[in-house]
């Protein structure tokens, strides 16, 4: 009888086995078989959650945002929007997305410093200093890879920013030097840069939930909230603090990310179209945003009687020197190498927009 060597055998199995799967170890997929993709006849509905209120600039983009998606995708990708925290607060929100319970977010980039703290580079004090260098640094390729790179090892894909805001102080009294905040309590946005910032001002800070700000105002728990005129109507601050104080420290940004795992059930022509409303998006807040924030400014003087300091280039050198730890610390929290390039990419688009000028 000839025997077969047990070596042989157990190559004759492998052979087997191997034949039957795929590369990735899974079974090998039959012929002609197709990823189930949304159709419009079996769509997929995303919930997209954020922090502003209705007919704020966030909210106006936002809808922009879904009607491209909607239309491009025929109805096949469907997007549902939840403003004013109704899926939860900012953390719970960005909470959601990285573990998957959440679809979408458009939280600002002080909440995603818990977990990226490269993203401190968007709240330095008074670096990024008109809208038009915020727009230009946000569409820089070298930028938008590296910000996708970051929130990709997170689990998140990142889609566009609907909103730029300049942000300066709703007060209850006048606040046009630093000095001018001293005794005086500031509420801030979570994470410690705001802390850091308004602290080298001079300021207390409170980090009370936004929805308590009015009362806060009302009752003298805070004297100031850090936003702009359009939170000052929409939310009726102006009701209870007269001053506005436009210092114009950092331009406000609540980025849209999506879970991986449920971008990964999108084909890649829907992919696309979803990357492509993100940029349209961005040009849709970029324009609309100048002639919204001049209503705001009209509103919050005609009907709440604001009045407005005057915030000259003097003025500004004075917050901005007081400023400097905040720099020296933040660049080690960064990491000195995204730090450093990210100072120089704000730099050379700034240069840019001299030459267009």
């Amino acid at each position: 009888m000839k025997r077969f060597s047990p070596f042989l055998i157990l190559g004759a199995l492998m052979v087997l086995l191997l034949a039957g799967c795929s590369d990735s170890g899974g079974p090998a997929p039959s012929a002609g078989s197709t990823p189930d993709y949304p159709t419009p006849e079996k769509p997929i509905t995303l919930k997209l959650g954020y922090d502003p209120p209705p007919k704020e600039i966030t909210d106006l983009a936002a809808n922009e945002f879904k009607r491209l998606i909607e239309e491009e995708t025929k109805g096949a990708v469907k997007i549902q929007l939840y403003p004013q925290n109704q899926l939860g607060s900012m953390k719970a929100m960005m909470d959601g997305v990285l573990s998957g319970t959440i679809d979408m977010t458009g939280n600002p980039w002080n909440m995603l410093t818990t977990v990226m703290p490269e993203f401190n580079v968007m709240i330095l004090p008074f670096n990024i200093d008109t809208i038009d260098l915020y727009w230009a640094v946000l569409g820089d390729e070298a930028f938008r890879k590296k910000i996708n790179e970051l929130v990709n090892k997170k689990g998140l894909e990142f889609i566009g920013v609907p909103n730029g805001i300049t942000r300066g102080l709703i007060t209850t009294s006048a606040v046009k030097m630093p000095s001018d905040l001293k005794g005086l309590k500031v509420r801030v946005m979570d994470g410690p840069i705001y802390t850091d910032m308004f602290t080298a001002w001079g300021a207390t800070t409170s980090v009370i939930s936004f929805a308590e700000c009015y009362t806060g105002l009302q009752q003298g728990v805070i004297d100031s909230v850090d936003n702009d005129p359009g939170m000052g109507v929409l939310m009726k601050f102006f009701e209870v603090a007269k001053y506005y104080t436009p210092t114009n420290h950092i331009i406000h940004g609540c980025p849209i990310f999506i879970n991986l795992g449920v971008w990964n059930k999108l084909s890649p022509e829907q992919q696309a179209i979803m990357k492509s409303a993100g940029q349209r998006m961005e040009k849709f807040s970029a324009d609309t945003y100048p002639e919204i924030d001049k209503v705001f400014w009209k509103r919050g003087s005609d009907e709440y009687g604001v009045t407005y300091i005057d915030f000259d280039a003097e003025t500004r050198k004075v917050w901005v020197d007081l400023s400097q730890p905040v720099y020296e610390k933040y660049r080690n929290v960064i990491g000195p190498d995204f730090y450093d390039w990210f100072i120089a990419l704000v730099d050379a688009k700034r240069e840019e927009l001299k030459k267009q000028d």
